[in-house]
């Protein structure tokens, strides 16, 4: 009768709720991430085969922190995204979008094998959804944390223009943060891979002038700009001697260029000993008089 297969049907969607749920305790209590994917497609079976209004946010939510405990971390993070939708402007979600922001991230950082589709798409959503996040919850402590992996997500898009941006704001707001110094190397390599070496430059002594940020912080900014003047002035060198056949013609102009700075410097004692090894004492010379009335 109607009445009969209305009650199997009861029945029958009390026993699989039961089941999914009996799945995700036995996984948390054993921390087993296999039985933790199976608890999320339990959930998942459920929420395709039943609209039972009373249980659908429970299940969902249910799903979703199975999910991330399987380390399926893009789904996860969907999931978490459409909670956060879903809950509208309730206190909640707040953690919602913490933790859809945190999957997404977490994927990015997994070593677990991830299609071209599923890496762009935790790229697009750490850098949406952060951006949500921090604007909404900016006095929120976790905001932090979202600030710095929106900008790690720009720069492993090789968005270095915009990651240098957003890392330079998160270090100059939070230079205590634990992630401070990540920021910090981060910031001066996106110059790097631009091949910026002025703005590196600026930037690193921008950072050596903060006066909230640590000690160790300056002290890994001063090595990384003595390695970046060495490689411009190498890079000038070899660009100078294939040009004209002069490695050092090229230093010269760059000392005057930078007359009163250290990579100024730093290029004329570079010269000065290539000059000196070629045995030019015309150009050493010269060199010298200018090293003695420049420095």
């Amino acid at each position: 009768t109607p009445a009969q297969r209305k009650r199997a049907g009861e029945d029958f969607e009390v026993y699989c709720r039961d089941l999914a749920t009996q799945l995700q305790l036995a996984a948390q209590k054993s921390n087993d991430k296999a039985m933790h994917s199976e608890s999320a497609d339990a959930y998942a079976a459920y929420l395709s085969l039943f609209k039972v209004e009373k249980w659908r946010q429970t299940m969902e939510k249910n799903h979703a922190v199975s999910l991330l405990a399987a380390e399926r971390f893009v789904e996860a993070g969907e999931q978490f995204e459409q909670l956060a939708i879903e809950v509208g402007d309730k206190p909640e979600r707040e953690d919602l979008l913490y933790t859809a922001v945190g999957a997404f991230a977490q994927a990015l950082r997994s070593t677990a094998p991830m299609s071209h589709y599923d890496q762009q798409q935790a790229r697009s959503a750490v850098q949406q959804l952060g951006a949500t996040y921090v604007k909404s919850y900016a006095k929120n402590p976790r905001a932090a944390e979202v600030e710095f992996n929106v900008a790690r997500a720009y720069y492993d898009e090789g968005e270095y223009t915009k990651a240098t941006e957003r890392f330079v704001a998160f270090v100059s707001d939070h230079p205590d943060h634990k992630d401070a110094p990540v920021a910090v190397s981060l910031t001066l390599d996106c110059y790097h891979q631009l091949s910026d070496f002025d703005g590196l430059e600026k930037q690193g002594k921008g950072y050596m002038a903060m006066a909230n940020l640590p000690a160790n912080i300056k002290a890994q900014v001063k090595q990384t700009l003595d390695r970046a003047r060495s490689e411009q002035l190498d890079e000038l060198a070899l660009k100078s001697g294939a040009a004209t056949g002069d490695a050092a013609a090229g230093l010269v102009d760059l000392a005057e260029q930078k007359k009163g700075t250290e990579l100024g410097e730093k290029a004329l004692h570079t010269a000065f000993a290539t000059y000196r090894e070629k045995r030019d004492p015309v150009r050493l010379k010269e060199i010298g008089e200018k090293l003695l009335a420049d420095y």
